[in-house]
């Protein structure tokens, strides 16, 4: 055993069995330094003691010297209220991580921006023109960059009271709603609401304003044309432009939703204060969680910025999950970038537009959807007047459905998916590209199964004799690189 200390008392000082004392040194030759000096443990060879014998939890003199004893490095501590030898801890080593890559445009020139705004030539936009999948844009009621006033009005009957508490709690849905369109828009479009904090009460029974389905016209038109002029004498609808009513959970009348548009120009979107472009009210079908309000708001009024629906209201498209205006429950609730491009929500230098007549082998670095950094976030290359390839990368967003669970789904990546200029709204005018073989996966999001269309590293895809290649990527990047050339 070592140990080391000084006997006050006794005058006696011991150092590994050997003694100084006054009875075998005088005192005049043995000074109180002389002693500690011949009692500091560096003068110890203490690679020379037995292996069994160990200065580890013993005293120590001085805080923060260092022995090595046997290979291990000890440091003298204070533990509790002595100086102790323990070993010293191995430094943590901190993980290698090579540095941000630095954004690079892509290695050929594009051509002008304007070459890849398709002009839309559906039935639907030569008929009606009032939902646009293609150029150009329609701004017929909402300005896209502009700041919108929406209400949220709740509404009861006496056969169907409203919770007083569930007002609050519904507000957060509007905030969700306000942020996804700064989001989607990158600044270029507000929207501010006016809440009335309590329940109008409407006249008669709850009965009366059944709406079996969304899309029931004659139903919708029935609805409104009682609720609008009722809550009229009770809200100022002054500067409001879209009202979106709250019903009382549990009601079971509004089935799924009823929303009335600006083009169906019925009396009742009139108020006293100024005509409204459009109303809503989430049904039944929104109280099922994780179903939400916000997201149902956002698809119906990005038709009043009119905005197509991709595909079938009612059927699977395979842009459902990657496009809210496909639906508004899919699991990335995520505005494509054609999309953006149509409502004039990407600026020309974050679209690179190439002919696929002129396209060389090209190197493009996308910047996410999800990421306000400078750089590509469209890639479009025209394959004909009609036709196009759109090339994004996605990343999840705090919008995204919360119960992606499901390993298989991928939520990074670059999807591929193309526009097809003959089609428009409720038709797949968006259709995605994906690898074969990618099998159906589903999530407890309330959407249906699909195959998952987001490629990672290494993969590729050829559509229309253009072949996109993933030569970096996925979650751990901040950017999707790809390689697109000619088949």
């Amino acid at each position: 055993m070592w140990r080391i200390w000084i006997g006050v008392l006794t005058a006696t000082a011991c150092l590994s069995g050997l003694v100084v004392s006054a009875a075998t040194e005088p005192v005049s030759k043995v000074t109180r330094s002389s002693i500690v000096e011949r009692l500091q443990p560096q003068a110890v060879p203490f690679d020379a003691l037995p292996a069994s014998r160990s200065i580890g939890g013993k005293r120590c003199l001085k805080r923060g010297v260092e022995r090595v004893s046997k290979g291990v490095t000890f440091v003298c501590r204070k533990k509790g209220k002595a100086l102790t030898w323990v070993k010293k801890p191995k430094p943590t080593s901190l993980p290698v991580t090579s540095p941000e890559p630095l954004y690079e445009p892509p290695t050929s020139i594009g051509a002008a921006v304007q070459t890849c705004r398709l002009a839309e030539d559906s039935w639907q936009r030569r008929q009606y023109s009032d939902q646009a999948s293609g150029f150009p844009a329609l701004e017929k009621y909402v300005p896209h960059q502009s700041t919108v006033r929406m209400a949220l009005i709740p509404i009861d009957w006496s056969d169907a009271p409203g919770d007083p508490t569930f007002t609050q709690s519904i507000l957060t849905q509007t905030q969700k709603l306000t942020d996804w369109y700064d989001y989607v828009s990158e600044g270029r479009l507000k929207v501010e609401w006016v809440v009335n904090p309590n329940w109008i009460r409407l006249p008669g029974s709850v009965n009366s304003y059944a709406v079996p389905y969304s899309g029931d016209n004659q139903a919708t038109a029935n609805f409104f044309n009682q609720v609008i002029p009722a809550v009229d004498s009770a809200f100022d609808f002054r500067g409001i432009q879209v009202a979106n009513f709250l019903l009382p959970q549990g009601q079971s009348v509004v089935r799924e939703s009823v929303q009335e548009w600006p083009w169906n120009q019925i009396p009742a979107l009139s108020t006293n204060e100024g005509r409204l472009t459009s109303a809503t009210a989430a049904g039944a079908f929104f109280e099922r969680a994780p179903r939400e309000y916000w997201s149902y708001w956002a698809h119906e009024f990005g038709h009043v910025l009119q905005l197509a629906h991709i595909g079938s209201s009612r059927q699977w498209s395979s842009m459902t999950g990657y496009d809210i205006m496909g639906s508004q429950d899919g699991p990335t609730r995520e505005l494509s970038g054609w999309m953006r491009f149509l409502a004039g929500w990407l600026s020309d230098d974050q679209v690179h537009c190439q002919e696929k007549s002129n396209l060389q082998p090209t190197k493009i670095m996308l910047n996410p959807l999800t990421q306000l950094t400078p750089g590509v976030k469209a890639a479009i290359i025209r394959v004909s007047p009609t036709e196009a390839i759109i090339i994004e990368s996605r990343r999840p967003n705090k919008w995204s459905c919360s119960t992606v669970n499901n390993t298989a789904y991928l939520t990074s990546g670059v999807l591929v998916y193309t526009y097809d200029a003959t089609k428009g709204t409720q038709e797949e005018f968006l259709e995605a590209v994906r690898p074969d073989g990618r099998a159906i996966v589903s999530t407890s999001c309330p959407s249906s199964p699909e195959p998952n269309s987001l490629l990672q590293s290494g993969e590729s895809v050829t559509v229309k004799g253009v072949t996109i290649s993933v030569l970096s990527g996925g979650s751990s990047n901040r950017y999707d690189t790809v390689n697109v050339s000619t088949s």
